[in-house]
């Protein structure tokens, strides 16, 4: 599939489908050397009320750490709103320190459902999440973590501020706050860069070709000698108006100019 959307081979519609990406992008990750390049893609997840804190951050330097994926498991508990997170990330690391990671992955559609106000328990998508991983998905001494994967440049704040109002009105809840991060799609490219791999390669060809990336500034601008050009005037005739051709010329343009108040 991550081949298909490469060369173009999926419909608008299809390359839309954000569980598309995510098997792409996760399902190709995870045939990294020591699924390297999923740790350090969710490394790069931070804080949506503060970017500088990145949680995860310690993934990215974890060495002979076991990492296993599964997608789209099916989360029920008689204490919690059943669930679907897309991903969930496993990691242990080699001095027995251990992660529980959900990633809720969006690219063009909103939270798949909300806080309703007549439930004892979380239905917001997040908050929902967050419930199980506290209640019984982190039961063994590991570190939860949720991340909010979305397209944009920035964190989607009051989608997750909801969330975690919703969550954080119940009795004796652990804060949501504590484990909630954002990641952006666009994280990615910088995540594998310098990782010469076929699947690096790949992956950051997809996100370039759907616009994924942060802006990096504006490249150089072409030699001005490739813009040169002038009027010529070409002679009236009962068929054409008076019109101009633009042809290349050697001479220096001068322009004057000047602010008037």
């Amino acid at each position: 599939m991550l081949m298909a959307m490469l060369r173009g081979k999926l419909s608008r519609e299809q390359e839309n489908l954000e569980d598309i990406l995510t098997s792409n992008v996760f399902g190709a990750l995870q045939y990294t050397p020591g699924k390297a390049g999923v740790l350090r893609f969710l490394a790069c997840a931070s804080r949506h009320h503060d970017p500088a804190v990145r949680p995860l951050a310690e993934l990215a330097g974890l060495t002979d750490a076991k990492v296993w994926l599964e997608f789209w498991p099916l989360w029920r508990h008689d204490e919690c709103t059943n669930c679907e997170p897309d991903v969930v990330v496993y990691v242990e690391a080699s001095d027995g320190r251990k992660w529980v990671v959900v990633v809720e992955a969006k690219y063009r559609s909103p939270k798949s459902s909300e806080a309703d106000l007549s439930s004892e328990r979380p239905t917001d998508q997040l908050a929902k999440q967050w419930d199980h991983l506290c209640t019984w998905a982190c039961q063994s001494p590991a570190t939860p973590a949720l991340v909010y994967l979305t397209a944009g440049a920035g964190p989607p704040r009051d989608d997750m501020d909801a969330s975690i109002a919703e969550y954080e009105e119940g009795p004796d809840r652990r804060p949501i706050s504590d484990g909630l991060c954002w990641l952006s799609w666009r994280h990615l490219k910088s995540a594998l860069a310098k990782q010469n791999g076929i699947i690096e390669e790949h992956l950051l060809q997809l996100v370039d070709k759907l616009g994924l990336v942060f802006f990096e500034g504006i490249g150089p601008f072409k030699n001005t000698e490739d813009w040169e050009w002038s009027f010529e005037e070409r002679r009236k005739s009962r068929h054409s108006s008076d019109a101009y051709a633009w042809v290349p010329f050697d001479g220096e343009l001068r322009i004057d100019w000047r602010f008037d108040r």
